[in-house]
This record gives C-alpha cells, sequence and structure tokens, in this order.
C-alpha cells in the first residue's frame, strides 16, 4: 500500500473535505474561528464508540486532543483517519489555522495498492 498527501498549488475544483478537530481547550477558539462545523468532543468520541456514523473525511488533532483519540484507534485507524505527523494532520496550536485552510483548499489524500504479479 502506498498512501500519502499532495498539497496542490491551487485550489482543486472538488468539493471540500469534512473536517474534524480534536484538540484541547486552546485549539477550540481557532477551530471555531477557521468555521469548523465538526469539533472533537467527549460526546463526539463516544457516539463513534457507540456506533454512531462518520460524519468526517479528514480529521486534524493537536497533541493535546490526541487523549480523545486513542479510545477510537480500533474505528478510524483502518479508515485511515487517525491523524500522524507524517500525514501532517497531527500539530501544534499554533500552526492549526494553517493546516485547516490547507486541507480544506489545497491537500488530496491518495491511497494505491500495490500489486506484484
Amino acid at each position: 500500500m502506498l498512501r500519502g498527501i499532495c498539497i496542490l498549488p491551487h485550489e482543486y475544483g472538488g468539493t471540500p473535505p469534512r473536517i474534524a478537530v480534536f484538540t484541547d481547550e486552546a485549539g477550540i477558539k481557532i477551530a471555531k474561528e477557521a468555521k469548523i462545523e465538526i469539533i472533537g468532543t467527549k460526546e463526539l468520541s463516544d457516539s463513534i464508540l457507540g456506533g454512531g456514523p462518520i460524519e468526517f473525511d479528514w480529521c486534524i488533532a493537536t497533541h493535546g486532543g490526541m487523549n480523545m483519540l486513542r479510545p477510537l484507534g480500533r474505528i478510524l485507524g483502518p479508515k485511515g483517519l487517525i491523524p500522524t505527523e507524517k500525514l501532517q494532520n497531527l500539530v501544534t496550536v499554533d500552526k492549526l489555522k494553517a493546516t485547516i485552510e490547507i486541507a480544506r483548499k489545497y491537500l488530496v489524500d491518495f491511497k494505491y495498492l500495490l500489486t506484484l504479479l
């Protein structure tokens, strides 16, 4: 499996991804200013653990918000929604606004399954 992200130089014309932000108290204000509809809270993680729908395509987290994502690892992991620094969606609070802007307009996530004959 080959997986990665590509940051395009211009906006792409596709539908913008639904972004969820899991953060601590310092990042909630930044996420609300960036008009994020899905902010990771204890209620959201309990809903997902209970079998509720996953209503986001891309998940961004700060280091303080990873505590809410730990119980969701078995659910979000196979779907590729766990934030990692390698995919540039696990960031510090000061880089949160820029990461949301890039993810909303310029980011393309790709997965490719390699087969050998």
